[in-house]
């Protein structure tokens, strides 16, 4: 050894670095994945396929359609901030079952609820919000809806459900008629929005509008002469 290495100072050993805690490793882990699934649902909720439904322009178009085809209008009030109705054009509007069926047997229209253009529209169905589906005939008087987000096979059930009340509105026409000739009521003006899967409307004063607050299943109530009428009393007329 030499005089100048004896003159160094003695090197002192530096402490190990300390361990991460546990605690740390799993919140570190923990916001990772919190991260990766946030953007994963984010992805999977604005992304919105591709589908081949022949939109009508707007709703008048659709009526035109409808009356000159005989089809039913298929109305879906719709907007662009709208998660559930994202998801729907993913899972009901894309599927091959859904396009068929609906390129066949109606005419699709979509309604923008953010668009002021459709406020009248919007209006005349009671439409608070999106999503809503309606199934109207083609004069556009309602045959069975569903308001929010719904599946698949809710969807198809809708469409199949809508085909048995095609006729249920011009049975309780004609029994309106009916009563108005006998003078039991005058009505002058309707609305065409209904619940008709309830198998009932109700004529309300002298104006006969049509309300969804059905008062019984299978009951068409005339308040101005108080009176009753079974919805099976129609099939006489």
């Amino acid at each position: 050894m030499t005089d100048t290495e004896s003159n160094l100072p003695p090197v002192e050993l530096m402490d190990p670095l300390p361990q991460p805690k546990p605690l740390f490793h799993f919140w570190r882990c923990f916001w990772l994945t919190f991260l990766v699934v946030s953007l994963g649902y984010a992805w999977h909720c604005f992304y919105v396929p591709a589908n081949e439904i022949a939109w009508a322009n707007d709703y008048a178009s659709a009526k035109q359609q409808a009356a000159k085809a005989d089809k039913p209008i298929l109305l879906y009030f719709t907007a662009n901030w709208c998660v559930p109705c994202r998801v729907m054009k993913r899972q009901v509007w894309a599927d091959s079952k859904v396009k068929e069926l609906v390129n066949a047997e109606f005419v699709p229209v979509a309604i923008d609820v953010g668009d002021p253009e459709n406020a009248e529209v919007m209006a005349a169905y009671a439409v608070q919000g999106p999503p809503v589906t309606i199934v109207c005939d083609s004069q556009g008087n309602v045959l069975d809806w569903r308001a929010g987000r719904i599946s698949q096979p809710v969807f198809l059930e809708l469409l199949d459900s809508s085909h048995s009340l095609s006729g249920g509105f011009e049975r309780i026409y004609t029994m309106c008629r009916v009563m108005r000739s006998s003078g039991l009521c005058c009505m002058t003006d309707w609305k065409p929005f209904c619940t008709p899967h309830l198998l009932g409307a109700a004529c309300v004063g002298n104006t006969g509008v049509l309300k969804p607050n059905i008062p019984g299943p299978g009951i068409i109530s005339v308040r101005s002469a108080e009176i009753s009428v079974p919805l099976a009393a129609l099939a006489e007329h």
